[in-house]
């Protein structure tokens, strides 16, 4: 039984749901207009720090409500204590990060990412279970998302490191976030990223590939595929933005991320390391304002620890 490698480009006809034929015997579509400008997105109000007695009856009322023996009742139950940023909430979703269920596990790790009134104390947990070394890049995947999230400052430079992890996903993942975070300390580990995937010309993108191999012979790998494409699209038009871009070639990421970074479109590797060059100062400014961030970030979390511990 031999084992074969398809891939599957899923073209935006296919995400619309229209047949290739279906406008083949019809005169040529008017181009469509102009799109209309759209405003920047607002940044989300950071959630309340809850009090311990409010963190605790929130806690309670998770394992009452999570005793549910339907798995959707379990995983509205971990929803409802995400909402409650605290401490001992970020304990109890830690917890659940191990679960046997993969979307408890899931519920878990997004709830994690909401705790943003207190990164530095969901990401000071999240970077425990963050190994580098691991080949399980569903975790992985899980874990960055989670850090991204809740925009924890201290985990750059491990996020650096999965830049050269063996799996692909991990690699986008990484790289989305860095992206996603504006996190310029990263640029020139960015910069070196072009010279090793050989893209000094910059890349075009166009659809989503998707590579399968179920190791069964047949139609199996395409459906696989087929499906696997599918279901990428339906996770890029709910996410938004940062997802789709996940499912790019891993070149098309890379110039992607650093204009996220600099606010600039770099036609090739020369062009922006040109541009670093010329902007130095500018560049060190904001590094100096992240690593200001991450203080206060640290600070915050002990504060929060120490408040937890004293019961306020």
């Amino acid at each position: 039984m031999s084992r074969r490698r398809l891939a599957f480009p899923v073209l935006l006809v296919l995400a619309l749901g229209l047949a290739p034929s279906a406008r083949a015997a019809d005169a040529p579509a008017p181009p469509p207009p102009p799109a209309a400008p759209q405003a920047p997105e607002k940044p989300r109000p950071i959630p309340p720090l809850a009090t311990t007695p409010d963190a605790k009856a929130a806690v309670a009322k998770f394992k009452t409500e999570f005793k549910a023996k339907d798995p959707a009742a379990k995983a509205d139950a971990v929803d409802g204590l995400g909402r409650t940023n605290h401490p001992a909430v970020v304990t109890e979703l830690m917890k659940l990060t191990r679960h046997k269920d993969p979307e408890i596990r899931a519920a878990a790790f997004m709830n994690l990412g909401e705790q943003r009134a207190i990164p530095g104390v969901a990401g000071a947990e999240l970077m425990k279970i963050l190994d580098v070394k691991s080949a399980d890049w569903e975790h992985l995947t899980n874990v960055v998302d989670a850090i991204e999230g809740v925009g924890y400052r201290g985990a750059w430079k491990t996020l650096v490191t999965l830049l050269h992890h063996e799996n692909q996903n991990v690699v986008r993942w990484a790289l989305s976030a860095l992206g996603d975070l504006k996190e310029v300390r990263a640029t020139d580990a960015v910069l070196d990223l072009i010279k090793e995937l050989k893209i000094e010309d910059g890349v075009k993108w166009d659809g989503v590939e998707v590579n399968v191999d179920t190791g069964t012979a047949g139609s199996a790998d395409q459906n696989a595929a087929e499906a696997a494409g599918r279901a990428a699209l339906a996770a890029n038009k709910a996410k938004g933005r940062s997802a789709a871009r996940k499912m790019r070639s891993l070149g098309s990421i890379v110039y992607d991320v650093l204009k996220d970074m600099t606010g600039q479109q770099f036609r090739s590797g020369v062009h922006a390391r040109e541009w670093v060059t010329a902007h130095k100062a500018e560049l060190e400014a904001l590094k100096q304002k992240l690593e200001e961030e991450q203080k206060a970030q640290e600070e915050q979390a002990k504060a929060a620890l120490a408040a937890a511990r004293a019961g306020k």
